[in-house]
């Protein structure tokens, strides 16, 4: 992934697609180097906001992990939460509501329910159910990722930022705006207590 790390999606995709088309024909007995390559695939789509793409990738992955001998239920869950965020991109929510309530629910039982990767499922739920107006489920949603994240903030900083300011986002949509402002000045005092004392570039 060492393209997209630097930025050179354009040159990554040419890339992984032809590793795709080699591990097809080639790959045997070995279905994960498939998964690899197409995990790779469908997150650089994601970021390119190819959302039709990566739905193809990763319904195309999620079949070949469930049928492994041995099923990797983490992973799964993570394909899944990708495969809902894709969805959730083209506006396609029924869709993505339960592919994501999927992930949060394999993610309880692999990760565990403090685990600070099933806070981030809850906090892309949330916001879809904010752009859905289902204002009382995103906040649960939100409330419950901040108690997962609060127990280690500053391992945990850049995903509760995330979730401190969607949550001050929607508290605004509200008209809550005194309490937005609590947890939009929270997110700013992690951010400033990240950037105190770091070396200029």
């Amino acid at each position: 992934r060492l393209y997209v790390s630097m930025d050179l999606s354009e040159k990554a995709e040419p890339l992984y697609l032809r590793a795709l088309a080699i591990k097809e024909k080639f790959v045997g007995s070995d279905p994960l180097e498939l998964v690899y390559t197409l995990d790779s695939l469908g997150r650089l789509y994601l970021t390119k906001e190819r959302y039709e793409d990566a739905v193809t990738s990763f319904e195309r992955m999620l079949p070949i992990l469930e049928n492994l001998p041995d099923p990797y239920n983490a992973p799964i869950s993570i394909a899944t939460y990708h495969l809902a965020s894709a969805y959730r991109g083209q506006g396609h929510y029924d869709q993505a509501e339960p592919l994501f309530k999927r992930a949060v629910s394999i993610g309880e039982s692999e990760l565990g329910s403090d685990d600070p990767g099933l806070a981030t499922f809850l906090r892309h739920l949330a916001d879809m159910y904010r752009a859905q107006r289902r204002h009382t489920e995103a906040e649960a949603l939100y409330k419950r990722s901040l108690s997962i994240l609060r127990s280690d903030e500053k391992e945990n900083s850049e995903e509760l930022i995330s979730v401190l300011l969607s949550y001050s986002e929607q508290l605004v949509d509200l008209g809550r705006n005194d309490e937005a402002e609590i947890y939009w000045d929270r997110a700013k005092a992690i951010h400033d207590s990240q950037t105190e004392g770091a070396p200029d570039d």
